[in-house]
């Protein structure tokens, strides 16, 4: 079987990097926004066509244009247009910085994805390999905790094994397969090690689309051969919560006495204590995104 053309070229000879999933959510700021968006589609995804559906995880209407959806409408939703691109649905990209232009100028959240390095000759990836690297600590992040992992095993027959890292709940699962064999080949050595990150306690940004074999060798100690300069997709709780306990510990040293001496005078009243100390905005340290993080509302 002859591997198909990736997308985006990776820096190792027998490697490639491309997207194999992207989704964002955003605002229009126009009501003609469904010939925009298909405008946009056409042009930089080469995706043609609108076939209307029913609706889709909480939006009332949606539709297919060839294996991508758009979703839209619902009082839940706030107006917002969701769009879901699968690996089948990104072949027909060929300038992903005229794409990532594109979805700046719509101020679009990026909510999913996926970065996929195929190995065709299996000659740095194997499903032995990767346990072998889960073991070792290849997969365990910066604090120390070690991710979940499980295998999927064919037992021989042929038709690929699987092993899977981390949880999809938290915003970040690895998946390192046997591509070849699932594809039918039972004699091909392609392996893909693939990383899907959502937008859970993280902000995705676009030059994922743009750099993403970095990405990909930021993603855990395991491959960091993928490339020679690697880019870490940062988790927004971790930074949010350093943020907040600098916050307080400011608070604590320039108005710890005060609130002490206003608590006396109030008799202990703690909303009358933050009601006249309470103001407009948020600190500079922190974003709306840190505070929406450290509450859980973060998406």
């Amino acid at each position: 079987m002859t591997p198909p053309r990736s997308v985006i070229r990776g820096e190792n000879p027998g490697v490639a990097v491309s997207i194999d999933w992207l989704a964002f959510t955003y605002t229009p700021r126009t009501e003609k926004w469904i010939p925009e968006l298909r405008s946009l589609l056409e042009q930089h995804v080469g995706l043609v066509g609108w076939e209307p559906r029913r609706g889709w995880q909480g939006y009332e209407q949606s539709a297919r244009i060839e294996g991508a959806l758009v979703a839209w409408g619902g009082s839940s939703q706030r107006a917002s247009v969701h769009v879901e691109l699968p690996g089948s649905s990104l072949g027909g990209v060929r300038d992903w910085g005229r794409l990532a232009g594109a979805l700046e100028r719509l101020s679009v959240r990026v909510t999913r994805v996926d970065v996929a390095g195929d190995d065709y000759f299996g000659e740095r990836l194997s499903i032995g390999g990767a346990i072998a690297d889960y073991r070792s600590g290849g997969f365990t992040a910066e604090h120390g905790r070690r991710p979940v992992a499980r295998v999927i095993d064919d037992i021989g027959n042929d038709t690929g094994k699987t092993v899977y890292v981390g949880n999809r709940a938290n915003g970040k699962l690895a998946r390192i397969y046997e591509k070849g064999k699932q594809l039918g080949d039972k004699a091909s050595k392609w392996i893909r090690a693939e990383v899907e990150w959502r937008a859970k306690d993280r902000v995705l940004p676009l030059a994922l689309l743009l750099e993403p074999a970095r990405f990909l060798a930021g993603s855990y100690p395991a491959f960091a051969w993928f490339s020679e300069v690697a880019t870490r997709v940062r988790t927004v709780k971790q930074r949010a919560v350093i943020s907040y306990q600098r916050v307080v510990a400011i608070a604590r040293m320039q108005a710890g006495r005060a609130i002490n001496a206003m608590l006396h005078v109030t008799g202990g009243d703690i909303g009358a204590v933050v009601s006249s100390l309470r103001r407009a905005g948020l600190p500079a340290r922190l974003s709306t995104v840190d505070v929406c993080a450290l509450t859980g509302a973060g998406g």
